[in-house]
């Protein structure tokens, strides 16, 4: 019976004694896990995360060279964790491509089709288990960070996190004749509650820029289409969505994360800055957000006027003609982006049994042409480039 309870006695010392050195080698683990660098390359017209991956481990020790068949799995392997607020995955997948160091040969290939999940590389014939040293290809994007982290003891697996960024690209868009003067417009542009970047509106509609300060967003693609950027150099940090958003509550992304224009010392998403010396005033409307291109709209205010003419009338009696009203260059008399509208008279003949209204004529603006009237579609379509009278 001494002998029975002695047994158990040393049993669970055994046990108890071995738990402090689990704990302790997990913290370990978890602390040392290193972030691989990584270069941003550009190949066949896209952007490229670049990171060289330590030295292939081979379980098997053989003096023989082992060399893989096409289609089998190649020894690397990549654990996927995907970080994001409101970011879906990619319904293409993401493609990953391990390439030789040396040679620059592309010996496999993986398509991340969804996260949280492990993936091998294929071969596609060229992997030769001579051959350790390789570097992992993925494409970069605006919309997400990503990086590459190893655990020593894990052997050839990596961990690669990916992270929802906020949108850091912004331009401007001005709508103005080419000869007038263009106000300097300031701006402030929150990724972080009550923590502003300052910058200037640009006065050009042709660049593209990024807030943040990182040389690893050369370009971006946008709609389908390469845009180069030209860096700021005023944000230090990574903009993460998750930390900013997610974590808060209470908060949209347009009350969080928003560009706004200062306008007589206000911070103003949309307004009008008024004419200053041969300066014309401008509308201004700041579009996008966390996930949308930042878009700082400057529209030229011009004035539209219309005159019944001499065989017509308005509500108000006969050759009548409307106070001048504002609208943006470039915008029509409906249907603008802005959100802005030219409410148009009903004009009806002094004359009815002998004359009908036709349509609109432009006779001072864009166009101008007193001989010819405007169809429906033509006058709804008619954008402004200038101060303009119908009749």
């Amino acid at each position: 019976m001494k002998k029975r309870i002695l047994s158990l006695f040393l049993a669970f010392l055994i046990i108890f004694s071995s738990i402090p050195t689990v704990f302790a080698e997990g913290v370990k683990k978890e602390a040392s896990n290193k972030e691989l660098p990584f270069e941003v390359i550009e190949e066949k017209g896209r952007q490229y995360k670049s990171f060289e991956l330590p030295e292939l481990e081979s379980k098997r020790r053989s003096r023989s060279v082992q060399t893989r068949a096409a289609g089998d799995e190649i020894p690397y392997e990549v654990s996927i964790i995907w970080t994001t607020f409101d970011l879906e995955f990619p319904a293409e997948g993401l493609e990953m491509f391990l390439i030789e160091q040396d040679s620059d040969i592309t010996v496999g290939s993986a398509i991340v089709k969804q996260p949280d999940t492990n993936y091998h590389f294929i071969d596609n014939g060229n992997f030769n288990s001579a051959v350790k040293s390789y570097r992992l290809l993925i494409e970069d994007s605006v919309e997400y960070d990503i990086r590459l982290t190893k655990d020593p003891g894990s052997g050839n697996k990596f961990f690669m996190t990916i992270t929802q960024i906020t949108m850091p690209v912004y331009k401007a868009e001005w709508h103005t004749r080419p000869e007038v003067t263009k106000p300097k417009v300031e701006a402030k542009w929150y990724n972080s509650g009550d923590i502003p970047l300052e910058l200037e509106v640009p006065d050009n509609n042709e660049n593209y820029y990024s807030v943040m300060k990182l040389s690893e967003h050369r370009f971006a693609w946008i709609d389908n289409a390469k845009i180069e950027l030209t860096p700021n150099g005023i944000n230090e940090r990574l903009l993460f969505v998750a930390d900013e958003l997610g974590m808060t509550e209470g908060l949209t992304s347009t009350e969080y994360i928003r560009g706004v224009i200062i306008n007589n010392g206000e911070e103003q998403k949309e307004g009008k800055l008024e004419a200053s010396g041969e300066t014309p005033a401008y509308y201004f409307k700041v579009f996008g957000d966390h996930k949308t291109l930042w878009r700082y709209a400057m529209w030229e205010v011009l004035t539209v006027q219309f005159k019944s003419g001499e065989k017509g009338k308005f509500d108000t009696g006969a050759n009548d003609e409307t106070k001048p009203v504002e609208i943006g260059y470039d915008e029509k008399v409906a249907g603008n982006e802005s959100g802005r509208t030219v409410d148009v008279p009903t004009a009806t003949p002094l004359d009815p049994e002998h004359y009908e209204f036709a349509g609109w004529k432009v006779i001072e603006g864009e166009g101008a042409d007193p001989d010819k009237v405007l169809t429906t579609d033509e006058f709804n379509a008619y954008q402004f480039k200038a101060n303009t009278v119908f009749e």
